[in-house]
């Protein structure tokens, strides 16, 4: 049982960081079309009758492709939302010059 005279943490401390709702929904879109389109490559190839080395090959090459192209999306996402809220934090910065505004360095 732990002391009840012992400080605890506020409520806002012990919730973890989450990412913005754009960056977390691309994401998460990226991971299920990618598992999605893995399956379909894998199941078509095996109903084409293909050998299971082709099939491997084939679904490790689709998923490799795709996988750098949707990364490339999410970096770019990522990328675009730090630029804005640098810019946001530049403009506050800029309104409140007595507040140390022009120690703060992007």
């Amino acid at each position: 049982m732990s002391d009840p005279r012992q400080p605890t943490a506020p409520d806002n401390e012990m919730q973890p960081a989450r990412l913005p709702a754009l960056l977390e929904t691309s994401i998460t879109l990226a991971r299920l079309v990618l598992v999605l389109v893995g399956a379909v490559v894998t199941v078509r190839s095996l109903m084409a009758g293909a050998t299971w080395w082709d099939v491997a090959l084939r679904g490790g090459s689709a998923l490799l492709a795709l996988g750098l192209l949707l990364w490339a999306l999410n970096w770019h996402v990522a990328h675009g939302l730090l630029r804005t809220l640098r810019l946001q934090l530049e403009e506050v910065a800029q309104e409140t010059p007595g507040e140390g505004g022009s120690e703060w360095r992007a």
